[in-house]
């Protein structure tokens, strides 16, 4: 068993595939528009466009080059605002670019097992909400964030508050592991055994179903290990912020 023993209380986590990080890329092309928003004007047309194609013509491989050129230089503008966005964007950019620069036919690109067009038109949901509301996503904050002492026992407690985007029964927490200190399996039947994990809110009404899903993705299960990784606490009534 893993030395590590956490007890993680979390309020609510609108989506754990968003992991808080906001990735600083440096683009020479970035400059703040009269309007004082955080991209060129040109590009916020661009952009406003590829938001409504995505919407009613998914993204094809004869769109894929062009639909990731914008997604790039979006990202790296927004990037620019010290906003949260999913850390797949860069990475999703990265791994396409390279699959069809080895002449990949970009009708058959992957992504994590899912098809590039497909990913990309998530990703550009994903942005455009943050887009639309840079408080749609909650604070995060963890109240023990080291130094640790290898081998010891630790209790971490992270709190997530509500942003405007509230979560709707049915909704939940997704719990993941990094793939790098993934040595660990997170459970939440025995509160005396390792790597021990509860969940609770303060919300009056709001309560959690717990469950253990098998979940691929950033981060879910390491996949040649062939076990669930990931928790899911399920919401039974809504919870939207105070």
């Amino acid at each position: 068993m893993s030395p590590l023993k956490g007890k993680i209380a979390a309020g609510i986590l609108a989506a754990m595939a968003f992991v808080l990080v906001s990735w600083l890329i440096i683009d020479g092309r970035h400059s703040v528009n009269a309007d004082n928003d955080y991209m060129p004007l040109v590009l916020r047309t661009q952009v406003e466009q590829l938001k409504e194609t995505v919407s009613n013509n998914p993204t094809t491989g004869t769109t894929l080059d062009v639909h990731l050129e914008i997604l790039w230089r979006w990202i790296n503008a927004f990037s620019f605002t010290g906003r949260v966005h999913d850390p797949q964007l860069t990475g999703f950019v990265a791994s396409v670019r390279q699959d069809l620069a080895l002449g990949i036919p970009a009708d058959e690109v992957k992504y994590q097992g899912i098809k590039a067009t497909t990913y990309l038109d998530g990703l550009v949901s994903i942005l455009a909400l943050l887009d639309k509301d840079p408080h749609t996503i909650g604070d995060i904050n963890i109240n023990n964030s080291g130094p640790f002492v290898a081998g010891s026992y630790e209790t971490i407690v992270v709190t997530y508050t509500i942003g405007n985007a509230a979560i709707e029964p049915g909704g939940g927490v997704l719990i993941g592991q990094h793939m790098m200190p993934d040595n660990m399996y997170f459970q939440t039947k025995d509160s005396a055994a390792d790597n021990y994990v509860t969940i609770k809110t303060w919300r009056a009404g709001a309560s959690f179903a717990r469950e253990e899903i098998d979940f691929r993705g950033y981060y879910g299960r390491s996949s040649y290990l062939g076990m669930p990784r990931c928790f899911a606490c399920a919401v039974k009534h809504c919870l939207r912020a105070m």
